[in-house]
């Protein structure tokens, strides 16, 4: 039997605003089906070991396997969530170099970008536009960032700033 995909509902609703964001670690804990707290991967033949990353509780990778928490199979299981405790926050290493370049172009005050109101609208207008190009919407954020990293006081709150560079050793800011 097919997911059911969408749904058709007797009322219209009208939706006034989505809202994104970063779950809390409460929130996380409460939507997961497990706790990892064991560092290996397997154990014996090939055996997912318990309460490990790779827990069949939160789903399978083979076709011959069925999830331990719903019972289906690989085509017909979502997945589960787990959550493991870090010592320390860290950094997404996929999202490592994003994160410093809007670092680098909104202020440590206030959070705005560090473009005057004029230069904000003519990049909004610009970025809007539903037929531009992947490279031409890079190239624009390129531009963004390079004046933004000029401004030496945030045009919104007058605090100095300061640039954002890499630190050393892999990962800080």
């Amino acid at each position: 039997m097919p997911k059911e995909q969408f749904r058709e509902a007797d009322v219209i609703k009208k939706i006034s605003h989505v809202q994104f964001c970063i779950s809390s670690p409460e929130e996380i804990q409460q939507e997961s089906h497990l706790r990892i707290v064991s560092k290996n991967l397997y154990q014996g033949q090939r055996q997912p070991v318990p309460y490990g990353v790779l827990d069949k509780r939160m789903g399978v990778s083979t076709k011959d396997a069925t999830c331990d928490t719903c019972g289906q199979g690989l085509n017909e299981c979502i997945g589960h969530f787990g959550y493991l405790d870090l010592a320390l926050p860290v950094f997404h290493i996929g999202h490592f170099r994003a994160t410093i370049s809007i670092l680098q172009m909104i202020c440590k005050s206030c959070s705005h970008v560090m473009l005057r109101e004029p230069d904000k609208r003519a990049y909004e207008k610009k970025l809007l536009n539903p037929n531009l190009s992947y490279l031409a919407k890079k190239a624009l954020h390129g531009q963004i960032l390079t004046k933004a990293k000029k401004q030496a006081k945030c045009p919104d709150c007058e605090a100095p700033n300061g640039g954002v560079k890499k630190g050393p050793g892999l990962l800080k800011i």
